[in-house]
């Protein structure tokens, strides 16, 4: 699916990512987890096509895609909504520019995330927390093969954003997309991911690639478990190195 070699991005004469290798199976989900400011969100714009690398390559399967866009479904950390296009309209947004519309599959998902009787509404008339969960859904749906999602939970409520994880987990298993995802969230990484790539301050190196060492199939009650404590023990160990 995703392959980075040897990238490296650089603005002017500040090196931010250095000598980045990493890989996203098909059908896997990975989480990016490291400090504020380690060059996280400047990865994920490079294998969106939005930042070309200063060296390196970016595969997706065997085609090389450095400084392409439209080869992924991205994400910022902030909504990126159109104020004149209803939450059903912006959901849809992505599969129109690839003509592929399910808008029953559409409105849904927007029914199961708890925003059915928003179908028709606009981003002015809805929450923050309403607006990242239609961004969130959007990306979900777009005909591309590979999410890559800053932050995705930033903007919600803990009540919330632990509900988003498990129809997270639910969708991914109905659709088998793989996703790479940005998180500041140990218990979220750990929780979501199969594997975990920990980056470095900046400029950022991959510090360590761990593999979550818990089924695919996850419940709520894994987070109280002593196997679950035990890997957030380690990692936020490894973490504070």
């Amino acid at each position: 699916m995703l392959t980075i070699q040897a990238l490296h991005k650089q603005f002017q004469q500040q090196e931010v990512l250095q000598d980045i290798d990493l890989h996203v199976q098909d059908g896997e989900i990975v989480a990016l987890l490291g400090p504020s400011g380690s060059g996280k969100s400047t990865l994920l714009q490079c294998v969106g096509g939005i930042l070309p690398p200063s060296s390196g390559q970016i595969f997706i399967d065997d085609t090389l895609i450095n400084g392409e866009s439209g080869h992924i479904s991205y994400m910022p950390q902030h909504h990126c909504l159109l104020p004149w296009r209803t939450v059903l309209q912006n959901v849809l947004l992505a599969q129109e520019l690839s003509g592929t519309v399910n808008k029953d599959e559409a409105i849904e998902w927007i029914e199961r995330i708890g925003l059915g009787d928003y179908l028709h509404a606009y981003p002015h008339e809805i929450s923050g927390g309403m607006k990242q969960r239609i961004s969130f859904l959007r990306a979900l749906l777009s005909p591309q093969s590979l999410l890559c999602l800053d932050e995705p939970f930033s903007a919600l409520d803990e009540i919330t954003r632990h509900k988003m994880h498990i129809w997270l987990l639910e969708m991914w298993k109905k659709r088998q997309k793989s996703i790479l995802f940005i998180t500041h969230q140990i218990d979220e990484a750990l929780f979501l991911a199969n594997r975990i790539y920990v980056l470095s301050e900046r400029p950022a190196t991959i510090k360590a690639e761990i593999q979550v060492p818990f089924p695919k199939e996850r419940t709520k009650e894994l987070l109280e478990t002593e196997e679950f404590f035990q890997a957030r023990t380690k990692l936020l160990n490894l973490l504070m190195e």
